[in-house]
């Protein structure tokens, strides 16, 4: 899992999840007070009622319809590209101490080649192609739009995983992982290793938001993440 992301976060995920979809609410203590968990445990018990989600809605019955999860794909207009580049163009460049490097601060020589890359090198389209090759989706939970990859195994046997990026990052780092974790025969490996993966981008990055509030903490987003992922397993069982 270290090679997910951080490892002590993604276990959390994980047993977080795999917990909650077997039916029951875990106790959090493991990794906060109990009090937080007691708290954090009835706030997603209350949105997951409120959403259907409980043991007779599994299975596809009840729960979210097409109207709360709705398919995304990314398309920037060419008017928002070009603006971009017109106001690179016009960046005022600071003095910088002759030899100074990185010393204080990013080096000037770094900055000017990496908006020269961003105006004249970056394949802005190629990228939106490369992610558009995934299934991607937008919901809202707790009040915030939410983005996310879900990419379906052609394993049925395979195992719900989520997988989430950090402060700072986006879900640019998993799209070259998303392939051997569904389809791990594949790229040489086992069907009993592969994974119907969910990528969600966290409040306030990428597609997600803009958040409209403060507060956004690791407990509060691991909240939402463990409402999205039952919302993507009853996605599964509409389109699929």
């Amino acid at each position: 899992t270290g090679a997910l992301a951080d490892g002590t976060k993604t276990r959390f995920y994980i047993a977080y999840f795999f917990k909650i979809a077997n039916g029951r609410i875990v106790d959090l203590e493991t990794w906060y007070d109990r009090k937080g968990a007691e708290e954090q445990a009835q706030a997603i018990s209350r949105e997951m009622n409120a959403r259907g989600v409980n043991e007779e809605s599994r299975g596809g019955r009840g729960g979210n319809d097409a109207t709360e999860i709705e398919p995304f794909a990314v398309s920037v207009s060419e008017a928002q590209i070009t603006d971009l580049n017109e106001r690179l163009a016009r960046t005022r460049w600071p003095d910088e101490i002759p030899a100074a490097g990185w010393d204080y601060g990013t080096s000037l020589a770094y900055l000017e080649e990496l908006c020269a890359y961003w105006r004249n090198g970056y394949d802005w389209r190629g990228f939106e192609r490369r992610l558009n090759a995934f299934p991607q989706f937008v919901t809202a939970i707790d009040g915030q739009r939410v983005h996310f990859i879900h990419a379906r195994s052609p394993v049925e046997t395979a195992k719900p995983l989520i997988i989430s990026h950090g402060w700072p990052g986006s879900i640019v780092e998993f799209l070259e992982i998303i392939g051997p974790l569904t389809d791990p025969v594949a790229h040489g490996g086992d069907a009993a290793d592969a994974f119907h993966v969910i990528a969600p981008s966290l409040p306030g990055f990428g597609f997600s938001g803009p958040t409209g509030e403060r507060g956004y903490t690791t407990r509060r987003i691991a909240a939402a993440f463990a409402i999205l992922i039952f919302d993507a397993l009853q996605l599964a069982c509409l389109l699929y």
